[in-house]
């Protein structure tokens, strides 16, 4: 908990942990395609690996997105004029097509 407008929850430390692990979790796919195509590694790094790598890239992701969700009830129940601007702006603003709507 912080006295930061905006940061009324707890919910935001498992957020970046599960935001870390989902960016870890692209770097090591694209690390391995690229070592896959340019070592010939196509025995060793077979489709099924990828196949396991993005089941656990999609639910790294449901878990994020659920998360991130989690952050709007507590918004409407705090209801301070400050946490009420900053969901307007994040929904009209100026920065409103690359937020969850």
């Amino acid at each position: 908990m912080a006295l930061q407008p905006g940061w009324h929850s707890t919910i935001f430390g498992p957020y970046f942990v599960v935001g870390a692990l989902v960016l870890r979790q692209r770097a090591v796919i694209i690390a391995l395609i690229l070592l896959r195509k340019t070592m010939n590694l196509k025995y060793f790094l077979r489709t099924e690996h990828f196949n396991g790598m993005a089941m656990f890239m999609l639910i790294l992701s449901l878990t994020w997105g659920l998360l991130l969700l989690q952050r709007l009830p507590g918004a409407l129940v705090w209801r301070s004029p400050v946490d009420r601007t900053i969901n307007i702006l994040l929904q009209h603003g100026a920065y409103a097509p690359f937020c969850i709507r």
